[in-house]
Parts: structure tokens; sequence; C-alpha cells
């Protein structure tokens, strides 16, 4: 009888009649047949049977509802391809909505650029661990060459927006910010990145954001605010 497991792949003749065979590796089955391959190996099975010795009608029914087995399963597999397929289509499309919703609209992303505006401070918006202390700013170019180290001074534990010193170059930058305790510890940073939505674009399926010649993406959106009036930033 010709099993129907979709993970067989070596057929052999034997004479009078073709067999199909399943093989595995270690890492499963080498390969698989479809519902024609199928039917195929029935018909060539009847078609080289021995005349002394014919398929029984109940041999033939069992290997029938077999192969509808087999073809009843590639549709349900095809069903649940053509549904996942959808889901992630509309799983897009809300959130394309969701980012051209945030065009002018000032956002919160994790991350670590910051823009320098050509006059007045720039903003970094980040989140001291417990006790704070005394904080050191390191911003870098896009080749990853220093341009600026400033000392900020004491920083309070918790989320919060920082007033850079106004003589940083201006530009689009990667910022680091250390922060020590008392007992020159490490103190946890985590740091964002702020601005105003001016564009959204796809990037390998993806929804990003850009915000001057920042982009980050939908996915990394921590917090959605109003667009401020001013270039400052409005403080937690």
């Amino acid at each position: 009888m010709i099993s129907p497991a979709i993970n067989q792949t070596n057929v052999t003749s034997t004479g009078t009649a073709s067999t199909a065979t399943t093989t595995k590796t270690g890492s499963g089955a080498i390969g698989s047949i479809d519902k024609n391959q199928f039917l195929k190996l029935l018909v060539t099975q009847l078609k080289n049977q021995d005349p002394n010795s014919p398929l029984s009608p109940n041999e033939f029914a069992a290997q029938l509802a077999q192969f509808t087995s087999v073809e009843q399963l590639i549709q349900l597999n095809d069903g649940m391809a053509n549904q996942s397929v959808a889901v992630q289509m509309s799983t897009l499309a809300g959130q394309a909505s969701l980012g051209a919703s945030l065009i002018g609209r000032q956002v919160v992303a994790e991350g670590h650029q910051v823009t320098i505006p050509k006059t007045g401070p720039g903003h970094i918006r980040v989140e001291v661990g417990t006790g704070g202390g005394v904080g050191t700013l390191t911003i870098t170019d896009s080749s990853g060459h220093v341009v600026g180290t400033r000392k900020l001074g004491q920083i309070p534990a918790g989320r919060q927006t920082l007033t850079l010193p106004t003589d940083l170059p201006p530009g689009d930058y990667s910022y680091a910010l250390d922060v020590k305790d008392a007992s020159s510890k490490s103190v946890a940073v985590t740091t964002f990145t702020t601005g105003t939505v001016d564009a959204v674009h796809f990037d390998n399926g993806q929804i990003v954001l850009r915000m001057g010649g920042i982009k980050v993406l939908l996915g990394d959106v921590a917090e959605i605010e109003q667009a401020s009036s001013s270039n400052t930033p409005a403080l937690p």
C-alpha cells in the first residue's frame, strides 16, 4: 500500500509494482510529494499490479481515502498560509495609518539620536536609574568620530528632558550619556530620540518616521505628544 505521508520521497520499482517509502535523517524528512505525485503513484501501482494477485477492492478504497486525506491537508495548509498573509497585510495597513497620523506630532522613541539646532540649545530625553549622579555627554557623527564631550553636572533619577550646552556644533548626531554616582559607579541610563515627525515611509516592510535628518522605527515609539509651538520640547 502507498503511504500518503507528506514527507515521503523515495520511489522504487520492484518488478510489478511501485511503492513509496519514507526516508528521514536526523534533521527530518528529505523531501515531500504533492497530491498529483501521489495520484500518479497510485495509477502506476494499478498498471503494474500482478494479474495473479491484483489489488483488492478494500485496499484500493483505502488508498483513495488516503489520497483524499492528503488533498484536504494540502488545502488546509494553503488556506492557513493565505490567512497569515491577509493578517500581515492588515497589520501593515494599520501601522501605515498610525504612522501617517503622527505627522506634525512630537514623538519620543527608543534610541540615541539628537539634533543640535543652528540656533539655541539641543535637548535629549533620558531616564536615569536610582539615585542619579554626575552626567557626561558624548556625541559622535555618522562615522563614529567623537564630535564633543560635555559635563552636564548632577542629574536626578527618573525620566527627564535635559538641555544641552549651546557650544555644540549643529547637526544630527548619536549621543551617549554616562552617569556616575557618588562612589563613581555607573548608573543605568536609557536614552531616547525625540523630534517632530515630518514624513513617513516604508523601509524593508517596516514603517519609518522621519524627523528632519533623523529616522526612527514606528515600533520604537514610546511616547506621542502634541508638537510644541517652540523649539524647546515640553518638560515632563
